[in-house]
């Protein structure tokens, strides 16, 4: 600057130095406001601006520098860790395209297996299909022809059975003397035919002896109540019980069948042809017999008795049977007013009945009633004729007993065997023989089995 000042004129340095100091000035200015516009910028001058405008320059410079340099290394980090991101996604993407060729191959296999397993069920299921049919047209033709062959046989079977029980009743019935004891099968065969007679009389069938369940019929008609305790629907044992209670009554009141007579007149003559023989076994000279005696434990010990009361019942069935006699001391008379009065009594108590339900007895009920007094009478007499000991089977209410062969439950039958049930009813007596009245006096077996309804 001296030395330009050398060859210039006061003048011309003094506009030359007001140009400088402009121009020095404006960039002073500009830089100035450059650096104070940037001083708390992005890149700010450590120390704050010194007022050397140009060193501040040079530090905004170098600030600027380490500034870019540092952006610099932190793109290349940048970079750096998108490359190997990109590598990642790559190898993800081969991974990816790895996985999905085996899919699509694992696809195809699990198709063509589906496929196969499809076809080889389709196949299995056709070939079952066909076997099946096959076997069951096989078995249809079979079980047809069986069941032709077992109906043809059990025709026949039935055809020879009826024929040969037939037979063997007709036997039963005819190769015996009327006075003569039955024997076991026919007194089964007979018994077994009063308790149908009794069944069939109070059958469900017969609508007008069908009682409501809850209706009380008192205690004239239902003196346990027992029409009270129990479900609807089994009045017809009801019924069935009283009956055999009114035949007992009539028929079978005193063992060796001496009740066959009922309670009246004949059975006091009877008894009086006992006493007699009785006086005579005691060694009684003077004996006086009026038919009072009740006692007649001699036939359970004595062969000799049994036999004499074998042959004395004999006798009785003998006039009785015999239509043209006048009778043995009127006992045929007085054997047949005890039946009608029975069937009298019955008579009575099923039109009771019927009043209650509203409805009417049908006509053909006393001459029912009248052959289940007359077949309960015959049986009677079996009773006295029989050498061995003839009793029914009647348990008493609310006794304990066991299903089997001597008891039976009056709907399931022997089905529970062996159990123990209380008696509520005594629906149908049994039958029970005792010794044979000649060696055996005490052996007990039931020909018939006792029906009972059990307290439920």
């Amino acid at each position: 600057m001296v030395f330009r000042d050398m060859f210039l004129s006061r003048d011309e340095q003094m506009i030359a130095r007001n140009a400088a100091d402009s121009v020095h000035n404006r960039y002073g200015n500009n830089i100035s406001k450059f650096m104070h516009r940037n001083q708390d910028g992005v890149y700010p001058i450590q120390g704050g601006l010194s007022g050397d405008l140009l060193e501040d320059l040079f530090d905004f410079t170098r600030a600027l520098l380490r500034e870019k340099r540092r952006l610099a290394d932190e793109l290349s980090s940048r970079d750096r860790t998108i490359k190997e991101a990109k590598q990642k996604i790559d190898q993800l993407n081969t991974d990816i395209r790895n996985a999905d060729a085996i899919q699509k191959k694992h696809d195809s296999e699990t198709r063509k297996a589906k496929k196969d397993h499809d076809k080889q069920v389709s196949d299995m299921s056709q070939e079952h299909s066909a076997i099946v049919s096959s076997m069951k047209s096989n078995h249809e033709s079979t079980r047809m022809k069986m069941d032709a062959n077992h109906k043809s046989t059990i025709v026949t079977k039935d055809r020879d059975h009826k024929n040969e029980v037939d037979n063997l009743i007709s036997q039963l019935l005819v190769n015996q003397k009327d006075n003569d004891y039955w024997p076991d099968d026919k007194l089964k065969l007979q018994f077994r035919e009063l308790q149908r007679q009794v069944e069939e009389l109070t059958a469900a069938q017969h609508s007008e002896l069908l009682i409501r369940h809850g209706q009380r019929l008192g205690n004239e008609l239902d003196p346990t109540g027992f029409l009270g305790r129990v479900e609807g629907g089994r009045s017809r044992f009801f019924l069935r019980g009283r009956i055999w209670s009114i035949l007992v009554e009539h028929f079978f009141s005193a063992p060796f069948g001496f009740g066959a007579f009922g309670t009246g007149e004949a059975k006091r003559q009877v008894f009086t042809i006992h006493e007699t023989f009785q006086n005579l076994l005691d060694g009684n000279n003077t004996p006086t017999a009026n038919g009072s005696a009740t006692d007649l434990s001699a036939y359970s010990r004595e062969t000799t008795a049994n036999t004499w009361r074998a042959a004395l019942f004999q006798r009785i069935n003998s006039r009785i049977s015999n239509k043209n006699s006048s009778g043995y001391f009127g006992i045929r008379r007085l054997s047949e007013k005890n039946r009608s009065d029975a069937s009298e009594k019955i008579m009575r108590f099923l039109s009771g009945v019927v009043q209650l339900s509203g409805g009417n007895l049908r006509e053909t009920l006393r001459e029912e009633v009248d052959h289940i007094t007359a077949l309960a009478f015959q049986i009677a007499l079996q009773f006295g004729i029989h050498p061995a000991r003839l009793q029914l089977i009647i348990p008493q209410p609310d006794q304990s007993v066991q299903i089997g062969d001597e008891y039976q439950d009056c709907e399931d039958g022997n089905t529970n065997k062996g159990s123990i049930v209380t008696v509520d009813l005594v629906v149908l007596p049994g039958l029970e023989k005792v010794g044979d009245g000649r060696l055996d006096l005490n052996s007990k077996r039931a020909i018939v089995p006792c029906e009972v309804y059990p307290v439920l």
